[in-house]
């Protein structure tokens, strides 16, 4: 597959959508974090010898199927944002990379979500650290 090369103002216009879908996926994966850990915890529960195992069972049932829900949202947000050509680096930290032509050479356009406008790059080698300015 041949990535999207885009040119600066190109990314730089796309920011707004990506800012926001990115946002709405590190808002999904918090939510799957807090599931799956409500998820576990009912597991100790129920390995407990009990009178209400059924029940916790059944809430345990309940929760994986609303993770199942939730990992299927969260994949199809995480695949909607990169066919419109950015590459994912980091959800938690909100990095995104843009494939882009310097100097002859193919390179990422480097930003993180907060950040008013893109301004990094960095070889497809480096990552965040090895970011310079335009």
């Amino acid at each position: 597959m041949n990535p999207k090369i885009f040119t600066v103002e190109e990314a730089r216009v796309l920011l707004p959508q990506v800012s926001s879908a990115l946002t709405r996926l590190q808002e999904k994966k918090r939510e799957i974090d807090l599931k799956q850990i409500e998820i576990d915890l009912m597991e100790i529960i129920s390995a407990a010898p009990s009178q209400t195992t059924g029940i916790v069972q059944q809430k345990s049932d309940e929760r994986m199927t609303l993770l199942n829900r939730l990992v299927t949202e969260y994949t199809g947000l995480f695949e909607e944002i990169e066919s419109w050509g950015p590459v994912i680096k980091d959800v938690d930290q909100g990095l995104m990379d843009f494939y882009h032509v310097r100097d002859q050479q193919l390179v990422f356009l480097c930003w993180k979500l907060g950040e008013s406008k893109l301004e990094y790059w960095h070889d497809l080698e480096n990552g965040f650290q090895g970011r310079r300015p335009l």
